[in-house]
Order: C-alpha cells, then structure tokens, then sequence
C-alpha cells in the first residue's frame, strides 16, 4: 500500500535591501516632483543668426550689377568687348591712310617712271598700270587688316562669359566672407543653447544616474521554498523492517 504525498505551496517574495529601500522611495519622490514642475523651458534667444553685413553688402553688389552700376573697370571691358564682336574696329585702323598713301606713292613713282621711259604717260594704259600696281600692293595689307578684325571678333565671344562673370567676383568675395561670418555667428549661438538645453536638463540628468546607482541588487534575497514529498505508509515501513531484519538471519551473517 503506497505511501501518502503531501501537496505543499510555496510563496517566495522578493524584495529591495532593506538599506536600499530608503534612497529608492526619495528617488520616486523627487521624480514626482521633478513632472510636477513647469518646462523645461525653450531657449529665450535667437536660434539662429542674423544676415551678416558682408552678406547684405554681396547682395547689393549682384543688385547693382545687374541694374548696370557693378564695377566700372569690368564694365569698361565688357562694352570694349561689345565693340569688337560689332565689327566697330574691323574697317577702321586709324593707320590705314597712311600705309595707302605710303604704298600709292611708291607705286605711282614706279608707274610714271615706266611710263616715262616707255613715252605713255599720261596715257590710258598709265593709269591702268597705276590703278592694277596700287591695288596689287595694297590688298594683302587690306586683307591682312580685315582678317585681323575677324580674328578679334572671334576672341571676343570667346572672352564674353568669362567677362560677364567677372562682375560678380567681387560680390561672391563679399557673400563668403559673409556666410563664414554668419556660421561662426550661428556657432555661437548654437553653443549657448546647449548650454541653455544642459541647465535645464540638469536635474533631471542627476536624478537618471542617481536612479541608475540605486536601482539593483544590494545584499542579496532571502526566502523559504518548499517542496513536495511522500510519507511512507506503516506496512512499507513493516515490510523494510522485516526484509532487513532476514537478511541478519540468514546464515553466515
């Protein structure tokens, strides 16, 4: 006949250190506070920097570049520029009266002392010479001239965008210069709201890591546990009893 089991139920609790207990109960306390009370507060100041003066001064500048009161030496270039991709200059070499004159001097001595020689001058055939020599040595020099005009209307595309750009250097010099300044400014300013957000963060911060050295386990856990078992009943206690007690019996023991 088996034995009787006894059911048993166990409860264990846990709990902080008794020590621990105390600075835990003032942590919850100064928490409760802590949400009870207004803010944090925004930062009162300016967040962000205001315009710096090289900055409004480079606006200005493209401004006045584009209403046509920019630089004078760039705009001075700018209308030369003009001129030469206009053709202004291409006929109109100040020089060019005298090297005709020059070139129809020698050519007209040379004419009307063949002409002389050969008893014709004067004559129609003198002035077609003269007219066919004048025009034979003064052309390459006219064509050479002509090409020259060409060649700088062409450079003068060429130097346009680069010329139109350089009104603005200057007042891209300016807006730099006054985006650093704003940036160093706005750094600042930067710097003083986190020193703003630091203070007003700061009991709050002290209580989280106050909170953190508190909280755990200090000192251990103590508690009870029990568990179940099975009580013999008398007859397997008899019958244990009576088995050993044979086994003395027996002989040779």
């Amino acid at each position: 006949m088996g034995g009787k089991t006894a059911q048993q139920t166990s409860t264990t609790t846990s709990e902080p250190w008794a020590e621990q207990k105390p600075y835990m109960i003032e942590g919850m306390k100064k928490a409760q506070d802590l949400w009870k009370q207004p803010g944090p507060n925004y930062y009162p100041g300016q967040t962000v920097a205001p315009v710096s003066g090289d900055t409004t001064a480079g606006y200005q500048a493209v401004r006045d570049q584009q209403t046509g009161a920019g630089q004078q030496g760039v705009t001075a270039a700018q209308n030369t520029n003009t001129d030469f991709l206009t053709g202004k200059y291409l006929n109109s070499n100040p020089y060019n009266d005298a090297v005709y004159n020059d070139i129809q001097s020698r050519v007209m001595s040379s004419v009307n002392a063949n002409a002389l020689k050969a008893g014709r001058q004067g004559s129609g055939q003198s002035d077609s010479m003269a007219a066919t020599g004048l025009t034979n040595a003064y052309a390459p020099y006219a064509m050479s001239q002509y090409q020259k005009g060409l060649d700088n209307m062409q450079q003068a595309i060429g130097a346009a965008p680069g010329l139109n750009q350089a009104g603005y250097f200057g007042a891209d010099a300016l807006m730099k210069s006054g985006g650093q300044q704003q940036q160093d400014a706005q750094s600042q300013i930067d710097a003083d709201i986190n020193k703003f957000n630091w203070g007003q963060n700061l009991e709050q911060s002290k209580l989280d890591d106050y909170m953190k050295m508190i909280t755990g386990t200090f000192g251990g856990q103590s508690g009870t546990s029990t568990v179940p078992y099975q009580k013999p009943s008398i007859w397997s206690q008899v019958l244990g009893g009576a088995i050993g007690l044979g086994g003395l019996l027996m002989p040779g023991n």
